[in-house]
């Protein structure tokens, strides 16, 4: 699979995520509906996975970093 297909394939998991985590900025976690609090961990570990291959794939450093900031935040 090609970087640009991948980005574009998991572009909408990145920003599910980080709507999650606005809310959660937003509100607090305690707040946090069950559905998004139990698919920020899923997403979480999803997008802790494609950091990983941002890396190794080399791609953009722009990129990296913002999905590792998105990581950290969450």
């Amino acid at each position: 699979m090609s970087l640009d297909l991948f980005v574009r394939e998991r572009r909408p998991v990145w920003d599910r995520l980080a709507g999650i985590v606005a809310i959660a900025q937003r509100r607090g976690v305690r707040r946090l509906p069950a559905d998004d609090a139990n698919d920020m961990v899923h997403l979480y570990r999803n997008v802790s996975a494609d950091l990983a291959r941002l890396r190794s794939l080399e791609a953009d450093p722009g990129l990296v970093t913002e999905i590792n900031r998105l990581v950290a935040r969450a």
